[in-house]
């Protein structure tokens, strides 16, 4: 389970988006996973339901990010103010490759 909550730059109201990630399978160069989620308008109230159903914070990580479209592609810029900078490509193979 993942909550993620967003901060617009803009100063409009937080939302957040709670999902499920499956197993891991790699088909060739690609990783593939079921991936379910789910636009919130109250993430804390979401933590709160979580918490309530046994789950616990394992990991925390506060971050920058960008998304971008580029074709069918989502590109998402993110910065780990601890760590480092990532860019991450989302699609069909295809539309990866030409991303």
């Amino acid at each position: 389970m993942r909550l993620r909550v967003y901060h617009p730059a803009d100063k409009s109201p937080e939302w957040g988006v709670v999902g499920w990630k499956g197993p891991v399978q790699l088909r060739g160069e690609y990783r593939l996973r079921e991936e379910w989620e789910s636009r919130v308008d109250d993430p804390k109230a979401v933590l709160v339901i979580l918490r309530h159903m046994g789950y616990k914070i394992s990991l925390r990580v506060d971050r920058a990010v960008e998304q971008y479209r580029l074709g069918d592609a989502t590109l998402r810029l993110e910065w780990y103010p601890r760590w480092m900078w990532l860019l991450e490509v989302e699609g069909q193979p295809d539309a990866i490759e030409r991303a």
